[in-house]
């Protein structure tokens, strides 16, 4: 069982910028299991291009928890399963900052799609949605991407198992701590 977590925020600045929407899924080879979604009012104004890109406008968030009111429950939501995230970069360090640290270990799918998919122009959960007629309903929303999410890592795990034998041991024989190494088992 997996958790897809994304995060949606006023900006990509990730020191700076606050969480607007958290969307999480929980998973497994077989789909979704459950779902967490909430708004979080970051206490300053959403730039339009935000507004733009998400739909998520000022008028939406007046109401909507803090981030500190929501850990809680993101926590028990989250327990101690690994993430799966699109961009981990980005959401892991927002999410350490804005909400809780975590120990919760994490695997992200742009590193997966680099590594399985080579040829790709673009890496974006758009663009790879689209290419393998994932469902991605609602771009730019976390919940939405959160789903896309989970069904490109599952996707990504069928090709692992596409992988002859020879590449699967190159893998699991590097001299590195990816954790991702362990998904590639012979």
């Amino acid at each position: 069982m997996f958790i897809a977590i994304d995060l949606e925020t006023t900006g990509l600045d990730v020191v700076a910028d606050q969480i607007i929407e958290i969307g999480a899924v929980k998973f497994d080879k077989s789909g979704i299991k459950e779902e967490f979604q909430t708004l979080v009012n970051p206490n300053i104004q959403i730039p339009p291009e935000v507004t733009r890109i998400t739909g998520i406008s000022n008028s939406d968030l007046e109401n909507a928890p803090q981030a500190h009111h929501v850990t809680e429950k993101l926590k028990v939501f989250i327990g101690d399963l690994p993430f799966v995230v699109h961009n981990a970069d980005f959401d892991i360090t927002i999410l350490r900052r804005a909400i809780f640290e975590f120990p919760n270990e994490y695997f992200d799918t742009i590193t997966f799609s680099q590594i399985l998919l080579p040829r790709m122009r673009s890496y974006s959960l758009e663009t790879l949605s689209r290419t393998f007629k994932l469902t991605h309903e609602e771009k730019h929303r976390a919940l939405s991407d959160a789903k896309a999410t989970a069904a490109l890592f599952n996707m990504l795990l069928g090709k692992i198992k596409e992988l002859d034998p020879q590449t699967l041991e190159k893998i699991q024989n590097l001299k590195s701590n990816w954790n991702g190494k362990r998904l590639f088992k012979i």
